[in-house]
């Protein structure tokens, strides 16, 4: 019991974090893809993810003040944004994906953005879908710098794959296993891994998400990553 309330305070401080803040949020997985509940696999989706925000951890690194063991680190190494995803199925189960991300400042989008694209194929196996996915994203945050952690920009490329099975007609479930990679410009410029899993259920046009990633600076410090996420899309 006692673990489970600082989980969920952990949780609570983690969103509230995020939610105050605009350094330049890193989304991974970029693609997570379920199959869909309704008979196009063409789709919009709006949501908000949370990630680690590499340039708070660089900040805070060079102050001394961040070695990833503890909970005051997750909280400085994480952030929250603003999803705009489009899938556009192009030839049988071959979609292209573009996106768009906005960061949060006091629940409010900020002038930090960030662009995706990314490319994936389904096969459907009977009941089971096994979905490969590839993608890049570039954000920035316009050289402003707030308590999150900045000014910085960072580039980045991540591979996934969602195994999903249909509960019924009307929900999905899966898993998805992932691994990215991030150079993040600043005045210290830094490469970092993030890799991981999540678990996803949809029912109708929600998907929701919770999930682990790990952040590795290589020759430097390595911490774990809550993955948190709610999607809205058409039915």
């Amino acid at each position: 019991m006692r673990r489970l309330r600082r989980a969920t305070a952990l949780t609570c401080a983690l969103l509230a974090w995020g939610l105050a803040a605009c350094a330049p949020t890193s989304v991974a997985p970029s693609i997570i893809r379920l199959p869909p509940t309704h008979l196009d696999e063409s789709e919009f989706q709006f949501g908000l993810r949370t990630g680690p925000r590499i340039a708070s951890v660089t900040q805070a690194r060079s102050s001394g003040s961040f070695d990833g063991q503890s909970e005051s680190d997750v909280l400085t190494a994480s952030g929250v944004a603003y999803e705009f995803d489009y899938t556009r199925l192009v030839w049988r189960r071959l979609a292209i994906h573009a996106g768009v991300q906005t960061e949060c400042l006091g629940g409010l989008p900020m002038p930090g953005l960030g662009l995706s694209v990314g490319v994936s194929y389904r096969w459907q196996l009977g009941r089971l879908s096994i979905a490969p996915a590839a993608a890049a994203r570039g954000s920035t945050d316009f050289g402003i710098s707030t308590i999150g952690g900045g000014p910085a920009s960072h580039v980045s490329g991540d591979a996934a794959l969602t195994l999903a099975v249909g509960g019924d007609d009307l929900s999905r479930i899966g898993l998805v296993p992932f691994i990215g990679v991030q150079r993040t410009f600043q005045a210290r410029d830094t490469t970092s891994l993030l890799f991981g899993g999540l678990f996803a259920v949809r029912f109708r046009a929600v998907e929701l998400f919770v999930g682990l990633g790990r952040g590795v600076i290589p020759g430097g410090p390595s911490w774990n990553v809550p993955l948190l996420g709610v999607r809205f899309g058409n039915t």
